[in-house]
């Protein structure tokens, strides 16, 4: 994996993109979801975070 960075001033950013974008809403069901992993299933709510899979489990 190749990642490429742009020069800004003194410092080197990652270009960085979102590969899973949908374009639908997180409806009442989903934001209670959301609200139950954030308050009772930390481990579950920040790896799907980080694996960029939230919103697609929220919907």
């Amino acid at each position: 994996m190749k990642i490429n960075y742009t020069r800004i001033g003194d410092f080197e950013l990652p270009n960085l993109t979102l590969n899973n974008k949908t374009k639908e809403e997180i409806n009442k069901y989903g934001r209670l979801r959301l609200k139950y992993l954030k308050e009772n299933n930390k481990a579950l709510y920040t790896t799907l975070l980080m694996k960029d899979e939230l919103t697609n489990h929220l919907i």
